[in-house]
């Protein structure tokens, strides 16, 4: 897969996933946002390594460590139980 065409498809992935993670569940809005870009970047780059995540992930982030950090911190969160959530 190339990068121009993920890229390209990254924004329409996200507008896919979104609806169906309900801002309600979170603590935050953004919280979700970033979900369905860290889905999205998954789905695309067909990895679990976060940096692979980066090229297709839209973020107003000007360096990629930062986007990374996003993820990461987003991951870490004490406040995201994934066991309520399900399986």
């Amino acid at each position: 897969m190339k990068t121009e065409n993920a890229t390209g498809d990254a924004p329409r992935l996200y507008q896919a996933i979104l609806p169906h993670l309900h801002p309600a569940l979170w603590n935050d809005v953004r919280n979700a946002r970033t979900l369905a870009w860290m889905v999205s970047g998954l789905v695309l780059s067909q990895s679990v390594s976060i940096p692979s995540w980066l090229p297709h992930i839209h973020s107003q982030a000007t360096v990629a460590q930062s986007t990374e950090r996003r993820c990461r911190r987003w991951l870490e969160n004490p406040a995201i139980a994934p066991g309520v959530y399900g399986p």
